[in-house]
Order: C-alpha cells, then sequence, then structure tokens
C-alpha cells in the first residue's frame, strides 16, 4: 500500500485552518502530501538522511493497512 507522507508544518497549518472554516466542520477531510512511496521509500530516505543503514525488513500489507486509512 502507498502512502502520502506530509511535513508537520504543513499538517498543523492545515489542522489550524480547519478551526475556522465551518466548511469542514463535523466532516472527514483526506489530507496527505503530493507524493505516493511505499513504506520501504520512506524508511529507505529517513534512514539516508539519518546517516544510518536501514535494516532490510518487509512487513505485511495487512500490517500497514491501519497506517494508512
Amino acid at each position: 500500500s502507498m502512502l502520502q507522507p506530509i511535513w508537520i508544518e504543513d499538517l498543523v497549518m492545515a489542522l489550524t485552518l480547519s478551526l475556522d472554516e465551518s466548511v469542514v466542520e463535523n466532516r472527514t477531510v483526506a489530507i496527505g502530501g503530493p507524493e505516493f512511496l511505499s513504506f520501504r521509500e520512506i524508511s529507505e530516505q529517513v534512514a539516508q538522511a539519518a546517516g544510518v543503514k536501514k535494516p532490510d525488513i518487509s512487513l505485511l500489507s495487512e500490517v500497514l493497512y491501519p497506517f494508512t486509512v
């Protein structure tokens, strides 16, 4: 399954702006970054940015599903 990472600053801004908008009241609004990445791609990017070797692990999509909804 693919994930849409989002910068925390963008998430906070979206949440802050939604507090003043009645159009989103009692509604679910999907937000996400512009890229669709696999969990593996995200973990590789995080490991590279942190300067560490990423452990080679595999997770079933069923395990990740709750985090994508």
